[in-house]
């Protein structure tokens, strides 16, 4: 019995070793699930056709709206990682007044192809950083663009997504990658906003 004992422990032992050798791998996979979770709440209601929706909150009551914000006031999550995201898009949501359900959508892209560009780049992260800048962060914007439905402001959800990925990316340190590419990725936004303002005045 002591035998068997001291087997479970040192299972045990390495199970929790191989968790947290995967904790800072996995970070990046379980951002982009929450995310594409988050999205799922708002794909039948998104858009200008978008339909009315039956959310049942955690107390019971049941509401019916197509209003993202509604929607996602009434997301619970016990993970730490969805939680953040939802802060970040209330945040986001409160400051600019509208626009939670485009985020959400928008941010599920830009995380899901961030994340994937991370891993191919974490290796040459250092010794390639110009080349990151100008083709990476080019590929992040683009491809959150082509994925965010047509006839919805594309220019402003590539804008919101990369605005709120550098934000939620400093709340989370593992995301070191990602990090990295959201820096780049908030200096192409502020060159996109700069020059909205010369076109408008």
């Amino acid at each position: 019995a002591h035998e068997l004992k001291g087997a479970s422990l040192v299972r045990r032992g390495r199970v929790l070793e191989t968790r947290a050798e995967l904790t800072s791998r996995n970070m990046r996979d379980t951002l982009v699930a929450a995310s594409n979770r988050l999205q799922c709440c708002f794909e039948h209601s998104f858009g200008p056709e978008g339909f009315y929706v039956l959310v049942v909150r955690s107390s019971g009551d049941a509401l019916l709206t197509r209003q993202g914000e509604q929607i996602l006031n009434s997301v619970s999550t016990s993970n730490p990682v969805a939680h953040h995201l939802v802060q970040a898009i209330q945040e986001f949501s409160y400051k600019h007044g509208d626009g939670t359900s485009s985020l959400a959508v928008a941010v599920a892209a830009a995380l899901t192809e961030a994340c994937s560009l991370a891993r191919f780049a974490a290796r040459g992260l250092q010794s390639n950083k110009d080349w990151i800048e100008s083709e990476l962060c080019g590929k992040l914007l683009d491809d959150a663009a082509v994925r965010v439905p047509i006839g919805d402001n594309q220019s402003c959800a590539r804008m919101m997504a990369a605005l709120l990925f550098t934000s939620f990316a400093t709340r989370l340190d593992d995301l070191d990658a990602a990090a990295v590419l959201a820096g780049c990725v908030t200096e192409l936004v502020m060159g996109e906003i700069e020059a909205a303002g010369r076109d408008c005045a």
